[in-house]
């Protein structure tokens, strides 16, 4: 278990170095950036965007069912419950 604790503390050590010199404030505000667009990259790498896409496509038409068919109230019902529906497939692909 100290072998552990001594290599986790050598890794945050050489990830901390860097920063090390800047205030606080600027030091936070790189660590975050930086681990951000890592962040950003591995969702984009490991997540389905074609799918993602047309979900989205999918919504964006039944929010605009909605503006065009504001006069039948059961078009916009429909189109109101399609957009809930495919609002949780994008939460489950994302």
């Amino acid at each position: 278990m100290w072998g552990l604790g001594l290599l986790l503390n050598k890794v945050w050590r050489a990830l901390l170095e860097p920063v090390a010199g800047f205030s606080p404030f600027v030091a936070l505000l790189l660590i975050s950036l930086v681990t951000g667009v890592v962040m950003l990259w591995i969702f984009g790498a490991v997540s389905n965007q074609k799918a993602i896409k047309r979900v989205k496509d999918k919504i964006k038409a039944h929010l605009l069912e909605i503006l065009l068919f504001n006069d039948s109230l059961k078009m916009v019902f429909r189109a109101q419950g399609c957009v809930v529906g495919y609002t949780f497939k994008y939460m489950a692909l994302a």
